[in-house]
């Protein structure tokens, strides 16, 4: 149970780091997606995808 554990732990590392390479930095986050995520307790986790480029809203000075 602990290897599958492991596993997933670092295959979801990966793909934040593979996401940050090809999309890094390029959405910032909605106020819609910081109140719901702050509600839910995962505002620190949802600001991180944000920098990943996974969520939020595409950067438009780029």
């Amino acid at each position: 149970m602990e290897a599958i554990m492991m596993l997933l732990i670092i295959v979801g590392l990966i793909a934040l780091v593979g996401a940050a390479i090809n999309h890094g930095g390029q959405n910032y986050p909605t106020w819609t997606g910081i109140i719901v995520s702050a509600l839910l307790g995962m505002l620190v986790f949802y600001l991180i995808l944000c920098f990943f480029g996974i969520m939020g809203e595409k950067r438009t000075n780029r």
